[in-house]
């Protein structure tokens, strides 16, 4: 009981950590700054500028990693 308990603890570590590297790349395309450009976020513009989006958004992609995370993982 205890190695299968071991064996699950060490399965969700690692679950953990790759939805925290998905995630710490969706905060790095999300950028830091307001949208820059009309374009969609995260694309190029046409002055090889890469376009971010804006606080709103970032707090959506927030909401919905957090939703997911709970649905996944309930405490």
């Amino acid at each position: 009981m205890t190695m299968l308990l071991a064996e699950r603890l060490r399965d969700l570590a690692t679950q953990t950590h790759l939805l925290e590297t998905k995630v710490s790349s969706l905060g790095w395309m999300a950028g830091a700054g307001p949208r820059t450009r009309k374009s969609k976020p995260g694309r190029v513009s046409s002055i090889g500028h890469r376009t971010t989006i804006g606080s709103h958004s970032k707090r959506r992609l927030n909401a919905r990693v957090k939703s997911a995370v709970e649905k996944h993982w309930p405490f």
